[in-house]
């Protein structure tokens, strides 16, 4: 599995299949839809927030 534009999209599709073994590549990757989403909602608060 590569990491492009959607492969965090088809990794999240495999892990809620019950695709995925654990291996040291889903070790690396199971973080990252929750940090990625975790990010985007920060990054939408920062855009939201007002300057004083």
């Amino acid at each position: 599995m590569t990491r492009n534009r959607n492969g965090t999209f088809e990794f999240e599709k495999c892990l809620n299949a019950g695709e995925l073994e654990e291996t040291e590549t889903f070790t690396d990757w199971r973080m990252e839809p929750g940090m990625l989403k975790l990010l985007k909602n920060q990054y939408q608060a920062l855009q939201n927030a007002p300057l004083n």
